[in-house]
């Protein structure tokens, strides 16, 4: 069985980063997420500014816009697909843990983990279901990571069960 807990990553690496599925948990960048995140700060004032004040919202919203942009078809949405799937990396294993932590099958918790990460994955490689989920956040109680692993959490449970 995995370990539970995933090293933290800072903000700027949320969007360019994966978790390395070895015997430990550790982050490895994608360079050319970690490229296209430094070009568009580069040449987009208010992106740096939201990148500098750490606003995720924003930046989830601006790649989900370019994910449904017609006009953006091609590498700029699949970078923009892969930046929202870095970013939900830590939510889905989060929502993954938490629901095999609530609910597992005891002759076979690796099967149960597997089957619930999977959902998580398939979940956020799906900009419909991010962006449903992104509409829903109010923003008032919770991060929007957390809010997201929550939703995950939820979704997982929904559809396995």
């Amino acid at each position: 069985m995995q370990t539970w807990d995933i090293p933290s990553r800072q903000f700027a690496e949320q969007f360019f980063t994966f978790l390395g599925r070895q015997s430990q948990w550790q982050w490895r960048p994608e360079p050319k997420l970690r490229h296209n995140l430094s070009a568009a700060r580069r040449a987009d004032e208010r992106f740096e500014q939201r990148c500098r004040s750490q606003d995720s919202a924003f930046l989830v919203g601006r790649f989900l816009d370019i994910c449904q942009d017609e006009g953006q078809l091609g590498m700029p949405q699949t970078l923009a697909r892969w930046h929202l799937a870095a970013y939900l990396e830590a939510p889905c294993y989060q929502a993954a843990r938490d629901r095999l932590r609530a609910f597992r099958d005891f002759q076979d918790s690796q099967k149960t983990w597997e089957e619930y990460l999977y959902i998580g994955q398939c979940l956020t490689n799906n900009p419909h279901e991010i962006e449903r989920i992104y509409r829903q956040y109010a923003g008032q109680t919770h991060s929007l990571e957390d809010y997201f692993k929550l939703s995950l959490a939820s979704l997982i449970q929904d559809i396995f069960h």
